[in-house]
């Protein structure tokens, strides 16, 4: 997978927006049997993502502290997620792409004080717990559906775990049948994953009409659900490397959004790539440093 980089971006910050609640893009339709049966699907593939990370994060844990089995190694990784609040598919894909230990007491020694959260826009209008992942990314949708006047949306982190693929992390509007398409994107002509490759956003005024997405199943399912137009944001951190991606969606096709809101994206993405940086060099080495002390048959006292 390609590591798209750009600069940061200090521009001034935008008005803060309410978050809204993203339009349905069927709203006077009812839910079906079919499509109840979809969501369900998508939920259990979801889960079926996340056990192959955490089987292999389990194996690792189990060699490393000489555990008696998986539900020890499970057990660890629920305790250090639960005690640092990261969700336990990302602290899985810590402990699987982080160095090992570098002591028997400490797994990163000489950390010192932690770095502030960045300084941006949007976290300067956000009132909650800045530690809070689910939250923050939720915040970010919504700030950037109002922004952009769009009727839904997505946003994807990459796993690095699983060669920096673009994991599907909050979503709004549309349905179960485009989210089963578009949970771990890996290549393009998916737009988050152009964006990402592009270190650009990417604009696709017309799902119909661009040959590639309207051939894939994500841009078929697009079109099922009657959206058109997209618009996919790179999350590009201040060392230049993509993150993520911030995609947008409208029901009618054309060139959209415009000039300035398209700036208030870009200054917009830039802030949640920057706390993204920020939340791995803490909150995530916070939880792999408990993981560590707390292992069984670990001394308390560190002898």
């Amino acid at each position: 997978m390609r590591h798209a980089r750009r600069g940061s971006d200090n521009a001034s910050p935008p008005a803060p927006v309410p978050a809204p609640t993203a339009r349905p893009t069927r709203p006077d339709r009812p839910a079906t049997d079919a499509e109840s049966l979809r969501g369900e699907v998508f939920g259990l593939r979801a889960k079926a993502r996340t056990a192959g990370l955490i089987g292999i994060a389990q194996g690792m844990l189990i060699a490393r502290y000489d555990l008696p089995g998986p539900e020890a190694a499970f057990a660890l990784l629920r305790e250090g997620s639960q005690q640092r609040n990261v969700p336990l598919r990302v602290l899985a894909s810590a402990v699987v792409t982080a160095p090992p230990p570098q002591s028997d007491d400490e797994w990163f020694p000489g950390r010192g004080t932690h770095a502030p959260p960045p300084d941006t826009a949007f976290l300067r209008s956000y009132a909650g717990d800045v530690t809070d992942r689910r939250q923050i990314i939720a915040a970010a949708l919504d700030t950037a559906i109002a922004v952009a006047e769009a009727d839904a949306g997505e946003v994807h982190l990459t796993d690095p775990a699983q060669d920096h693929a673009l994991f599907l992390e909050a979503h709004r509007g549309l349905d179960a049948a485009y989210w089963d398409e578009v949970a771990l994107v890996t290549e393009p002509p998916v737009p988050g994953a152009l964006a990402q490759s592009r270190l650009a956003p990417v604009a696709v005024p017309d799902v119909a009409a661009d040959e590639n997405l309207a051939a894939h199943p994500a841009g078929q399912a697009l079109l099922a659900a009657g959206c058109h137009a997209v618009y996919s944001v790179p999350l590009i951190t201040p060392e230049r490397h993509c993150t993520g991606a911030l995609t947008l969606h409208r029901n009618g096709p054309g060139t959209w959004p415009g000039p300035a809101r398209r700036a208030e994206l870009l200054r917009l993405a830039s802030d949640v790539a920057a706390w993204r940086s920020w939340y791995r060099r803490t909150v995530v080495l916070d939880a792999l440093e408990h993981l560590h002390q707390h292992r069984p048959g670990r001394d308390p006292n560190g002898r």
